[in-house]
């Protein structure tokens, strides 16, 4: 769901008329063989992402899993950037966003709800969060929950420069840290470890480090490598509003 707020337009998808998404049904199908669809294809892409990891899913693999070509997909799908595109209004449409009538005393509970909320989301459905960098929302479905982003964030007396800004920052931190445990848990089952077992090898990293070349790691060794991934998380999203709060005043 990145904002991307400063970048330039991109040109809306051409099946698009206005900001609807196509969820259109596929032509005539063959017994035994599933009818190709959009939503049938995001169901099949964020099941290949689940268990084989961005990098691994493309139009053919998709095309491969539902007994077809890719020639057949590009009817409904153009490329890869309309796939992610879709796979990003799918994952924005399921977030739980507070309606546009926020509570200006919790405007900051609210977008940290939301960062959570985002972070859920991202860990149910691996390899979706790779979907939305670089990625300008312009569906429906993804708009919807960024229109009532920016709402808590003006109910708050956030200026308006500072929440389009923060907007974007937000929507980055958020898949980004969910980007890399999707790398991290990717690597350590490569290695044949568990997410527990590949934390296990970070610790002695820094504890047997030479205090003599590096005083200030070596002295930090315990907080570098103290808390979870939660309390992690919530610092990051807490030193944000916390930024915007000082900013506003």
């Amino acid at each position: 769901m990145r904002l991307m707020t400063d970048r330039p337009p991109i040109t809306p998808w051409k099946s698009i008329p206005g900001n609807a998404v196509p969820w259109k049904s596929g032509g005539p199908s063959g017994p035994g063989r599933t009818k190709l669809s959009v939503d049938v294809i995001v169901d099949v892409a964020m099941r290949q992402l689940r268990a084989r990891g961005y990098d691994a899913v493309t139009m053919r693999s998709i095309a491969t899993e539902l007994g077809t070509g890719p020639a057949s997909l590009y009817a409904h799908v153009a490329n890869r950037n309309e796939l992610d595109s879709l796979v990003n209004a799918r994952i924005s449409s399921m977030a739980y966003v507070p309606d546009p009538d926020p509570d200006p005393g919790r405007w900051d509970e609210q977008i940290a709800e939301v960062a959570r909320e985002l972070l859920r989301l991202y860990r149910e459905h691996p390899g979706t969060a790779r979907c939305t960098m670089g990625n300008m929302p312009a569906s429906i479905e993804a708009l919807d929950p960024v229109e009532k982003i920016f709402a808590i964030l003006r109910a708050g007396g956030v200026p308006d420069q500072d929440a389009a800004w923060f907007g974007d920052q937000f929507s980055l931190y958020v898949a980004s840290f969910a980007m890399e445990e999707d790398i991290w848990k990717s690597r350590a089952r490569a290695d044949n470890l568990s997410e527990a077992e590949a934390w296990d090898h970070i610790p002695p990293v820094f504890a047997n480090l030479s205090a003599t070349r590096f005083p200030v790691l070596t002295s930090l060794a315990g907080a570098l490598t103290n808390g979870d991934a939660d309390e992690r998380f919530n610092f990051g999203v807490d030193l944000m509003i916390q930024g915007l709060k000082a900013r506003k005043g």
